[in-house]
């Protein structure tokens, strides 16, 4: 028997707030009767009040009401949270609520703030809330008490001088957990936080996280003085430091707090993302030595670099020391040391630690990117396979698998002395050893030496490991085969272990074969053995499937056999992610058919397929068009020109998936590494296409300017040179590690600079002409006037045929509803598409049988998606939008329509696609459209006209994202026609939106209207401004300084103005203007790129030393010639990193 769920009092139900204002006066019993109270009473006492009502306007009197009742003893209805983390009205009522809160022991345990009630003018309400229950707090009524334990202040834009303030006033001797993490909080706040724990008695405090904050060395040193000097021993269990840019001098303080032993009930400590280098870890090591944290379960030190000092120089010494002293945290349960780069002989002082029984209790071993190479890894899994090993349950580890840039860069990871298979053969005995068959969770991704027949003994330990049933997920990447090998056998032996039903727990299951060679056959038998044996897989609720068949598409009729198996696995599957390249043919018919027919899995709920956009989509579609897919079905389509170990999307020319952009722009500085000619034509061909932020799949890595490196790799690979001490931290942009190598200007496709439009001819065969003119009444100008054709000069135009005709198969079906469920189609590059393939994808997605619910998200990717020359690219999008304008349906759900925008290959727009654009927004059909990016970069006056009255309309008020390319034809730099369309900005329609970027050449006119229009002060919400490459000049520079300011920005956190030519005077005309008014909320600057010289640099630092940049976290001044470490010398009153060249 169940018992009676509680009614839920939801938004829906009002009460004015007016109508109650006599419930406590002499008339009460007239304004509502006794039985009315009664009935309302019963009702309050049975009901649920969920915490974030408060903060809705339509049910605030309700809320109050409640809470009258309850004050009033007339209701028992527990209150134990109160949620202001959305409140959106005045100090007036978030007064009348506070007030109205009931007293006593129990009632209000947690407050949750957000982002309005933590400014003025809401936040003095909170403090003064807090005031009075710091009043109440203890003898001689503890029956006034209101027990509040935990104050929830995340992400709420803290300033030092209000988080000092509520932390006065809050930590009080009850409260048990503080959450102001993801906050802009320095030393002050620590300060204030360490002197309480001096003069106040906070022995309950168990959880204090203070990550995501840019404390600094000074905070966190602030916070350690009081840890170590605090009144009483502590509770605390949880501490979270994790990005507070801690570094040596931090962790070391921390350290030294742990010795004075006053929190030794700590058992969740993450350090993680804070530097500390081999300096910090060596006083964290003695601490631990100490035995100053016994009962420590859960250790995160994460991208730390632990085994580098603060010259990027190798130093193993603290490592090591730290690897004896852990012996002393017997209970460690959970260590992470990702992303750490840890070298050889880190690996040996961890074997040695493990074989010595130092970890008895370790459960969640964490070692990605460790850069251990065959060596170290036999070492590792030498150890793991002893008797003194601890019993694992979660295991991931990956290694540096781009071996032969390893040793091209004198990186660690790979010795011509070590042989490849050492590691994986060592990974192997220590999973058939039996030690390592209680692991849950298994991810093994990233070896380069996992690509060839020494898989095999690998695969066939897992399966032999595991048959007793403990592993729930398991996650297997392989790396790229060496010339004449295949993974064909191991492949074969997790095959037989399906079949066998050795891994019948499985809950996720990820197989990642992208990048080696693997053979139909092999393909096959493990696609039916997925879905074979009784209870094999029963349980499996997750499973992506990757690779690339050369010889057919063996692979996806034994997926489809498995799918579709009456009797056994599968029966929980909820989520298929297939990305396989392959031959069209009967196997991909086969699993269309299974997935339409019904006779897949009747729990899928996800599916995402990527495939290439030829012959097996065509198939894969022909089997879909047998049945339907369920309506419950949510489809993600991604569709590319070719994938796999040759792909373009990888480099061009076999360089590895995920290549670090820095890399990509510095490999020809460098002899070419064997089997790897082809970088050099990759570097200079694909380097052109490169946009910021703009690359795709797992290859096409975008390009972030002057060397900036992946978020985590900031200080580089290998080390990147960090002068110690407070302040800035000044990051040099040609350091040791990675992210340190010197790109050229070209990198990013400067305009004018040869961005891929250059090597062009006309179309083979006239088929682009043809298609131009299909589907009616787009006139495509010019045709054969010499302009670019887009399409590569050695491509067969039967292979761009055959992309059309499958595209029109896709369009087929969802046009007749067999996918009525399709979320997301994204098209990636280079697919050519003409006018008839892209008319008739616009028709079928607005004319779809099933009106497309769910549809979300629809991506045009930038580059060469539209093939021919640019008047024929013009036509063919022309023709895509006009099928979406006309159509009958609608796309109520739909978040993002992204048409290229910023990059100068984005598909170009003439006038008649800018009206259909136009007409496709303000006929109401997208209404909750947020994301558009469009390219106006060859749109004619009228064109203009109509995305100016678009983007003013009523239509754009649901936007929180616009990008958009502007001209960059010579001539027009005054009487730039795309000022008109930055008009826009000035209306009251985009005063909602939250990012902004603009690129392309903007002339003096467009940049006048742009700068107005942020002037004007409407764009309140505006997160993030990007102008990078719209070639401002110092002129331009100052019309924008001047609107940079909180006035107009008041939530600005991120301005990108790279490449605008600013030079030393427009960074004089930004430091003047934020001497004089006061500046937005800046967190993120990147000035790269601009000509800056020293003069201009010196200017930067001056004004860095008055800290009006209170937010600041990173400023980026990478690409300037004349700037250097010198002008920056000082140590600021505030923490935060500049990048320089």
């Amino acid at each position: 028997m169940h018992p009676q769920k509680k009614p839920s009092l939801t938004g829906d139900s009002k009460l004015s707030l007016a109508g109650t204002q006599g419930l406590e006066s002499a008339s009460e019993n007239d304004f509502l009767h006794k039985k009315g109270i009664a009935a309302l009473s019963a009702l309050f006492c049975h009901a649920y009040l969920p915490p974030e009502l408060a903060s809705q306007k339509d049910s605030f009197g309700l809320v109050w009401v409640v809470l009258h009742f309850i004050k009033t003893k007339r209701s028992q209805l527990p209150f134990p949270t109160l949620d202001l983390s959305g409140f959106s009205l005045g100090p007036g009522k978030l007064s009348v609520l506070l007030s109205s809160l009931p007293t006593g022991v129990g009632p209000l345990e947690t407050l949750v703030g957000g982002q309005r009630v933590c400014t003025s003018p809401l936040l003095p309400v909170v403090v003064r809330l807090l005031q009075r229950l710091r009043r109440r707090q203890g003898p001689p009524d503890p029956r006034l008490v209101i027990s509040l334990k935990n104050l929830m202040l995340k992400g709420c834009m803290l300033l030092d001088r209000d988080a000092s303030e509520i932390l006065f006033q809050s930590l009080l001797g009850v409260l048990q957990k503080v959450d102001l993490s993801e906050n802009c909080l320095r030393s002050g706040p620590m300060e204030t936080f360490g002197s309480l724990l001096t003069c106040r008695d906070l022995s309950t405090l168990e959880v204090l996280d203070v990550s995501e904050n840019p404390l600094g060395s000074l905070g966190v040193m602030a916070l350690s003085r009081g840890l170590e000097t605090s009144r009483a021993p502590l509770s605390l269990h949880t501490l979270k430091l994790r990005n507070t840019r801690a570094k040596k001098d931090g962790i070391c303080a921390l350290g030294k707090a742990f010795k004075a032993k006053r929190t030794t009930s700590l058992r969740l400590l993450d350090l993680g993302k804070n530097d500390m280098t081999a300096g910090g870890l060596k006083e964290f090591a003695a601490a631990v030595g100490e035995s100053a944290l016994p009962e420590l379960r859960v250790l995160l030190l994460d991208r730390n670099r632990l085994t580098r000092d603060a010259h990027g120089h190798r130093d193993f010494i603290p490592f090591t020391e730290f690897m004896t002293a852990v012996e002393k945290a017997s209970q460690l349960e959970e260590l992470d040391l990702s992303d750490d780069r840890l070298g050889e002989q880190a690996a040996t002082a961890f074997a040695a630690a493990v074989q010595a029984s130092r970890f008895p209790s370790l459960r969640i071993l964490k070692m990605l990117e460790t850069d251990f190479g065959p060596n170290a890894t036999a070492a590792l899994g030498l150890a793991l396979g002893t008797a003194e090993s601890p019993e694992l349950e979660v295991f991931e580890f990956s290694g540096f698998h781009r071996s032969w840039l390893a040793g091209l860069f004198g990186m660690e990871g790979l010795d011509a002395d070590q042989p490849a298979s050492a590691g994986t053969a060592a990974l192997a005995t220590a999973f058939g050893s039996g030690r390592l068959n209680k692991v849950r969770e298994l991810k093994l991704v990233s070896r380069n030496e996992m690509s060839d027949q020494n898989v095999a003994p690998l695969c066939r330990s897992l399966v032999g490991s595991f048959r007793s049933g403990f592993l729930k997920s398991l996650h297997l990447e392989t790396g790229k085969s060496p010339v004449g090998a295949s993974i064909d056998e191991g492949v074969v032996a997790l095959a037989d272990g399906f079949r066998e039903g050795k891994l019948c727990l499985l809950e996720s299951l990820v197989l990642d074969f992208l990048l080696s060679r693997v053979g139909g056959e092999a393909l096959f038998a493990l696609g039916e053995a997925l879905g074979s044996g009784g209870v094999s897989l029963n349980a499996l609720k997750r499973m992506s499937l990757r690779w690339k068949e050369t010889d057919g598409d063996r692979g996806l009729r034994g997926v489809a056999e498995g799918l579709g198996r009456s009797v056994g696995g599968f029966l929980c599957l909820e989520t298929l992610s297939l990305k396989v390249a392959c031959m069209g043919g009967e196997g991909c018919k086969a699993l269309g058919e299974v997935l339409s027919s019904g006779k897949g899995p009747p729990s899928l709920r996800f599916l995402e397929v990527e495939m290439q956009c030829d012959g097996s989509l065509n198939s894969f579609c022909e089997g879909l068009s047998v049945g339907s897919l369920p309506p419950n079905l949510a489809v993600d389509f991604v569709l590319w020109k070719t994938m796999g170990v040759d792909s373009d999307h990888e480099g061009d020319g076999g360089l590895p998936l995920g290549l670090p952009p820095f890399l990509v722009i510095a490999i020809p500085q460098f002899a070419a590494p064997p089997a790897a000619a082809a970088v050099a034509v990759a570097a200079e061909g694909e380097g052109e296409d490169q946009e910021e932020g703009e690359g795709e799949g797992e290859g096409d890595a975008a390009v972030e300017g002057g060397g900036e490196a992946e978020e985590g790799h900031g200080q580089g690979a290998e080390g990147g040179q960090q002068p110690e001490g407070e302040g800035a931290e000044v990051q040099p942009e040609n350091g040791e590690g990675e992210g340190a190598v010197e790109q050229p200007q070209e990198a990013e496709g400067v305009e004018g600079g040869g961005g891929g439009e250059g090597n062009v001819g006309q179309p083979e065969n006239g088929e682009g002409e043809a298609d131009g003119d299909e589907g009616g009444n787009v006139e495509v100008p010019g045709g054969g006037d010499g302009q670019e054709n887009l399409i590569d000069e050695d491509e067969e135009g039967a292979e761009i045929a055959e992309r059309n005709t499958a595209l029109m198969s896709l369009a087929t079906l969802i046009r007749s509803g067999k996918i009525p469920g399709l979320r997301k189609l994204k098209c990636c590059r280079k697919l050519s598409f003409f006018s008839a393939a892209a008319c008739s994808l616009g028709k079928a997605l607005s004319d779809s049988v099933s009106n497309l619910l769910s549809f979300c998200e629809l991506v045009m990717d930038a580059r060469q998606v539209f093939g021919g020359n640019r008047e024929m690219q013009k036509a063919a999008l022309s023709m895509f939008l006009r099928g979406l304008a006309e159509g009958n349906g609608s796309f109520s759900c739909l978040r993002t329509l992204d048409l290229g925008g910023a990059p100068s290959q984005s598909p170009p727009m003439c006038d008649v696609g800018a009206q259909c654009l136009e007409n496709l927004m303000v006929s109401g059909k997208c209404p909750s459209l947020e994301k558009l990016s469009f390219n106006a970069e060859w749109t004619g006056q009228a064109g203009l006209d109509c995305l100016r009255r678009m983007l003013s309309s009523r239509s754009a008020a649901s936007l929180r994202q616009l990008s958009f390319r502007c001209s960059s034809q010579e001539g027009i730099m005054e009487s730039n026609p795309h000022a008109g369309m930055c008009r826009a900005l000035e209306t009251d329609a985009l005063s909602r939106l939250e990012e902004l970027r603009v690129s392309g050449t903007l002339g003096g006119a467009a940049v006048r209207s742009l700068s107005m229009g942020l002037a004007l002060g409407k764009l309140v919400s505006l997160r993030k401004l990007n102008l990078e490459g719209t070639a401002l000049k110092p002129t331009g520079g100052l019309s924008i300084a001047v609107v940079l300011v909180k006035d107009k920005l008041p939530a600005l956190r991120h301005l990108n103005m790279r490449m605008c030519e600013l030079g030393d005077d427009g960074v004089e005309f930004l430091t003047q203007t934020w001497r004089l008014r006061e500046p937005p909320p800046l967190e993120d600057i990147n000035l790269g790129f601009n000509g800056i010289t020293g003069e201009g640099g010196n200017a930067l630092g001056e004004f860095l030393k008055s800290g009006r940049l209170v937010f600041l976290k990173n400023l980026n001044l990478a690409v300037n010639r004349g700037v250097s470490a010198s002008n920056f010398p000082s140590e600021y009153p505030l923490d935060f990193t500049i990048s320089i060249p």
